[in-house]
């Protein structure tokens, strides 16, 4: 996936916390709806080529504790009823400028979800994320 950019990539780390680091000859897998994090030394563009992910039929297994996350729709949705049906169990969500969806508090300063953008959330127990497809709204 990185090897477009593998000169100005210092280290990727996956929702499980293994780190890809080429400069060690340490590699890791991606998995599919889970996301991850990328240091770069410069500004790079990233480009993944393969399969479009049909959204309603990827869903996302979210463990206790931490989980980074894709978001896999082609458009933006308000964050709230996104996760409407794992409520129970967010402690946390958090986007990549550190905006968060407080669901016990009904609090969010994170207006919509982004195509392309990962997000960081804090589950008390383990629960399952199944987007809507692209031709529904929520």
């Amino acid at each position: 996936v990185f090897q477009d950019i593998i000169d100005e990539t210092i280290i990727v780390k996956n929702n499980l916390g293994s780190a890809f680091l080429p400069t060690w000859g340490i590699d890791i897998d991606l998995e599919i709806g889970q996301g991850f994090q990328a240091k770069v030394s410069s500004n790079s563009l990233l480009k993944v080529i393969g399969t479009k992910l049909i959204p309603e039929l990827t869903p996302i297994e979210l463990f206790i504790g931490w989980n980074m996350i894709a978001y896999l729709r082609e458009e933006p949705a308000e964050v709230i009823p996104v996760f409407q049906d794992v409520a129970d169990s967010l402690i946390i969500v958090k986007d990549r400028l550190g905006n968060v969806y407080f669901p016990d508090w009904n609090f969010s300063n994170i207006s919509y979800m982004v195509p392309g953008e990962g997000y960081q959330l804090k589950m008390s127990s383990d629960a399952l994320l199944e987007y809507l497809s692209n031709d529904e709204d929520y």
